[in-house]
């Protein structure tokens, strides 16, 4: 898995499109720490103090090169909070990234969820019946190898994906190089510890 990482900002101004670009070169010039901690896997991880977005931020990278040896897998619990040190815990993983929505009282999922080769959990939509944004985008796992692939409009996307393992999850950022377009909503706009797929 190729990862990197992308900012989309939308600039009305100049300053913000300078903003922009000071922020993608702090990026690039941050003292970034790596580790190799197994054939295939690098961690990365940079600090930055209010250089990076006008505030304090913390970026890890891990970043996998699909190998058969480097298996990909989705955990999951139906009905139970779990924190994802434990997923990983329980699979004897290298290392564990948060994934989907889950329901904050009760646990579980609230957006798709395909487990060897089994639904464990279906969408739960908006109150007008439609899907949220997170649920427009799907992390694909075949053989311990992902892709990702975007909602292709329909209402039963999710069932017509071919794939051991799916997981739904959003918003899509970027699809072979092209931005997407987002929404205003909080979600989109107000910062928040993110984890992202690529």
């Amino acid at each position: 898995m190729k990862t990197f990482l992308t900012t989309a900002l939308g600039c009305l101004l100049f300053t913000a499109t300078a903003a922009a670009q000071t922020d993608s070169i702090s990026v690039v010039t941050a003292d970034w720490k790596s580790e190799k901690i197994a054939p295939g896997i690098k961690l990365k991880q940079a600090a930055f103090n209010k250089n990076l977005f006008s505030s304090n931020q913390y970026i890890s990278i891990l970043e996998i090169k699909q190998r058969k040896r480097n298996q990909i897998k989705i955990g999951h619990e139906p009905q139970k909070r779990v924190a994802t040190s434990e997923f990983g815990k329980r699979e004897n993983a290298l290392a564990a990234i948060n994934g989907t929505f889950f329901d904050v009282a009760k646990g579980g999922s609230v957006d798709y969820l395909r487990a060897e080769g089994k639904v464990m959990h279906t969408n739960r939509l908006n109150k007008d019946n439609t899907r949220a944004i997170h649920q427009k985008a799907a992390v694909v796992i075949n053989d311990g190898r992902a892709h990702i692939e975007e909602w292709d409009g329909t209402d039963n996307w999710e069932d017509k994906i071919v794939g051991q393992e799916v997981m739904l999850s959003g918003p899509l950022l970027l699809d072979e190089g092209q931005e997407k377009i987002l929404d205003s909503t909080a979600f989109v706009k107000l910062r928040h510890p993110r984890s992202v797929v690529a």
